[in-house]
């Protein structure tokens, strides 16, 4: 049986060419949040289960090529559990699981709309 705090964990990888060879790093800043998906470069989100592959518009073509490869290899070396999606999400097209992941995704209300509406909000 599977500890929940288990299925909770996850990891961020960037996956990049810029120093001439593909490297994968992991990058352990939290919260994760939308400014770290550089457009330029190809990053892995790890869950349990899942693993997703984003893919920046202006990604080099080396990168876009393995990232799929990269990512099924996760599913070997890091012991995932059979059935582990491996799933390619590219930029701008990503969804409400993958958003929830990272700040920044959704806009954050600063206008409290009731009390334009005559609600009293001293309530």
């Amino acid at each position: 049986m599977i500890d929940e705090s288990e299925e909770q964990k996850y990891s961020f990888y960037k996956i990049s060419n810029a120093s001439g060879k593909l490297q994968c790093l992991e990058i352990k800043d939290r919260p994760l949040t939308r400014e770290m998906l550089d457009t330029n470069d190809v990053f892995i989100l790890e869950l349990y289960q899942q693993v997703s592959i984003w893919i920046g518009k202006g990604a080099d073509v080396e990168e876009k090529k393995n990232a799929l490869i990269i990512g099924k290899s996760f599913v070997k070396s890091h012991n995932k559990p059979k059935g582990t999606r491996v799933s390619r999400i590219v930029e701008n097209g990503e969804d409400v699981h993958f958003k929830s992941y990272f700040n920044g995704f959704y806009p954050i209300l600063k206008k409290d709309h009731g009390s334009n509406m005559g609600f009293d909000m001293s309530v």
